[in-house]
């Protein structure tokens, strides 16, 4: 129903983390922070400690995040092509152990399996699930940020206070 939804950092990671669980996996849902200097994309699950070094983390996520910056970035082409393979080997069957189901996946796969099959998919579509286009127009126009005026600050009780205007810090040190 929506493409885009803008709400505060919270509630957008609340979100995104019961959306991606609706659909059976936070491992599957990438997350795109875009500001007017900078951007950060991300898988929105986080780094997966636990399962680092044992081949079976699911990659989608990342995978997600690195589409979603291709996009940001005009490069369409390459992210549909990516995004293809990734439902074409999502629809082969071919899933790692948080989305493996009996009688959906023909095969359960680690992570570097996985990613192997998506690079093997390069160029292939998707045959049931919808094909991902893209549109050229994916840019964000968002307004001009504008820092707000220094407030006024007195201390109360406080023995050190350390102000930082981001060029030099302003040290307050409490009457003794």
């Amino acid at each position: 129903m929506f493409d885009v939804i803008v709400m505060p950092n919270l509630y957008g990671d609340v979100l995104s983390d019961v959306a991606a669980q609706i659909a059976e996996s936070v491992g599957l849902a990438g997350s795109a922070n875009i500001g007017e200097e900078c951007s950060m994309f991300e898988a929105i699950h986080g780094s997966a400690p636990r399962r680092a070094g044992q081949n079976v983390a699911n990659p989608s996520g990342l995978l997600q995040g690195a589409i979603l910056m291709l996009n940001h970035i005009g490069q369409v082409a390459a992210a549909e092509k990516i995004q293809n393979a990734w439902l074409k080997t999502l629809e082969d069957g071919v899933h790692t152990y948080d989305i493996s189901k009996e009688g959906w996946s023909t095969k359960k796969v680690g992570t570097s399996e996985f990613a192997a099959a998506i690079v093997e998919n390069l160029g292939k579509y998707p045959q049931k699930l919808a094909r991902a286009t893209f549109s050229e127009n994916t840019a964000i126009s968002l307004p001009r940020y504008q820092r707000k005026p220094r407030r006024k600050k007195e201390l109360e009780g406080v023995d050190l206070f350390v102000h930082w205007d981001g060029t030099e810090p302003v040290i307050l040190a409490d009457k003794v």
